[in-house]
């Protein structure tokens, strides 16, 4: 079943420390700040988490620090989705870094080792002892800076050597924690705390207590606003419609609007300030911890290196663009054409630059800009249908911001337009991937806003990305809208049907259920549209040919056998038939 909208989601960081309790020290969790992000982003980061250490008995001259094992675990329902730098190893390496003792730009020193694991020598302080140079007993040049790996879908783990501080303090920073968001199915208008829990264990198993556990490390809620106007501007429209016989040579006939719900909503790659709208300049260092910079990317340092089996760290942090701003137009007829602004205005910020570009059917790819600065761009449709895709280069952070872009067309005399185009709009890139990815851009996005189905109504979808088992089942879509919006939603498929809806009569915000029997064949992926406006692809994940994971076809098997309803002979036969002919959608 879908779970309820959630007011609070917990981060589990669970971090064991050898012999922790034999230093005599306490630790303290505490969050490097509380970020708003966006309830649709599938790579969204969180702030820092930072453990405060004092006490204990730093170690002796020349002896060896004990290596601690740190893990950072999410919630079930809101995965590490950070960058992975290295999948050649396992487990894979990613992008968050933890620092010991808030290093400065100049005094960050990375363990490059194939492994991940670098000794650390005492000194009896537990303090001035980090470097870059060769190590040993008696010139420690400890490294202060460690890479986390992957060790599941939702745990992050590091090995790192730490030192009890005695009488001064022992700081660690994460940074660089991305988790998806999507599968909470918050509403417009709802929020949740997005809160991490520090645990604390030594090599023993034995809890060490942990003062403030639970930290608030963001707020989850829409980032942005949607809307489809008329060509003054001056109200919302359900849809593009032209009713006329003459001839229309670039006429303004729609205004889309995004608004952002908070002022960080829109945000650019890096710090790095464009020249010009033409250029996403390449990125720049955001090395000083502790400091907010509110773009897409978090902790960067370029000059970190690329080391063998652990990925370019160098890297680290980085986004692969700023925001994307998506609309796409569905039911153009034959021999119109679309044109839209390529540089809209953010209003009321001089310096807000935004570009279109090429892009994949997606909104991912490398920045190209597409037509000229300032102008209509037409955009060609394929199968009656147009996609537009803008980049935020620059925005005010601190302020709630709205920008419009003009919508044109232009069209023979006695075309038939007769039906209604629709425009859905996403933030983007919009892709189902919400788990890590060394390849998947990020920032990314899981959820369609559909701004044109009727009525004025728009749709956010959400809790599609949720995949059916292979042995059947159902999975809960839930659906905002405005109050009094009627909605249903579409399969065309037996292999997916419409079990029942929240509320019955589907009008308003609600969810819907539906159902998947046993899926014998490979993973299979059945279209769902919603509203008339909405399509999303629902997984099913897959059996025979393919995957067939013992766990579920034996316990089926001996059922079958021990009830006698069908003998091993013939159930393989079934199976063999299975291989040779599975079954598509069409039954």
């Amino acid at each position: 079943m879908y779970p309820p909208i959630p007011t609070r989601v917990h981060l589990a960081l669970g971090v064991m420390l050898a012999s922790a309790t034999a230093y005599g020290q306490t630790c303290t969790a505490q969050s490097g700040g509380s970020p708003s992000m966006r309830a649709d982003g599938a790579a969204e980061l969180t702030a820092d988490t930072v453990v405060t250490c004092t006490g204990g008995t730093p170690t002796a001259n020349g002896g060896q620090i004990p290596l601690f094992t740190f893990s950072l675990t999410t919630a079930a329902n809101v995965e590490v989705t950070s960058r992975l730098l290295s999948t050649t190893v396992s487990p894979p390496t990613t992008e968050v870094l933890a620092f010991l003792d808030e290093p400065g730009p100049a005094n960050q020193f990375l363990c490059t080792t194939t492994s991940g694991v670098c000794p650390g020598f005492g000194n009896g302080t537990g303090t001035n002892y980090y470097g870059n140079g060769a190590q040993s007993a008696g010139n420690p040049n400890n490294r202060n800076v460690f890479q986390g790996v992957l060790l599941s879908g939702n745990i992050v783990q590091f090995t790192i050597p730490f030192d009890p501080p005695g009488t001064g303090q022992r700081v660690i920073r994460f940074v660089n924690l991305r988790t998806g968001l999507t599968r909470l199915g918050i509403q417009v208008g709802q929020t949740a705390d997005v809160n991490v829990t520090v645990a604390a264990q030594n090599q023993n198993n034995a809890n060490f207590p942990i003062v403030n556990p639970v930290v608030k490390v963001g707020t989850a809620l829409h980032g942005v606003e949607a809307s489809l106007r008329n060509a003054a501007n001056n109200s919302a429209m359900p849809n593009i419609a032209i009713d006329t016989a003459a001839a229309g040579n670039q006429v303004r006939v729609a205004t889309f609007r995004f608004t952002e719900r908070f002022p960080t909503a829109f945000k650019r790659r890096t710090t790095a300030f464009p020249l010009g709208v033409n250029f996403s300049p390449p990125p720049q260092s955001q090395d000083t911890l502790g400091q907010v910079y509110a773009t897409e990317s978090g902790f960067l340092k370029t000059s970190f290196p690329t080391v063998v089996g652990r990925g370019n760290l160098g890297q680290a942090g980085l986004a692969s663009q700023g925001l994307r701003i998506m609309a796409r137009i569905d039911q153009i007829p034959v021999g119109a054409t679309i044109f839209v602004r390529s540089t809209p205005v953010i209003a009321g910020n001089p310096n807000g630059l935004v570009r279109l570009i090429n892009a994949n059917t997606d909104g991912s790819g490398n920045f190209s800009t597409r037509g000229a600065a300032n102008a209509l761009v037409e955009i060609q449709p394929s199968v009656g249908e147009a996609l537009a895709v803008w980049e935020i280069l620059n925005a005010d952070t601190t302020v709630i911001e709205e920008m419009d872009i003009d919508v044109y067309a232009s069209w023979p005399a006695g075309l038939n337009w007769t039906v209604p185009s629709r425009v859905f709009f996403s933030l983007g890139p919009l892709t189902p991937v919400l788990n890590a990815s060394a390849i998947d851009p990020t920032p990314r996005f899981g959820a369609i806003i559909g701004g044109g189905g009727g009525g004025g109504c728009t749709f956010i979808v959400t809790g599609w990305q949720n995949a059916v088992p292979l042995e059947g089942g159902t999975i809960d879509i839930a659906v905002d809208t405005q109050p009094g919006c009627d909605w249903t939603a579409v399969t065309n498929s037996p292999l997916l049907v419409v079990e029942s809806y929240s509320p019955a009569n589907h009008i308003g915000s609600g969810s819907v259920r539906l159902r998947a029997p046993f899926n014998p064949s490979g993973t299979r992926v059945t279209p769902v549209t919603i509203a008339n406006t909405t399509s999303v692809n629902v997984t099913q994940l897959g059996g025979l040919p393919g995957i067939s994971p013992p766990v579920i076809v034996a316990p089926v098997l001996n059922q079958i056998v021990q009830a006698k309803a069908i003998t091993l002979r013939a159930f393989s036969r079934i199976i063999k038939k299975l291989h040779a002919n599975p079954p598509t959608e069409n039954g």
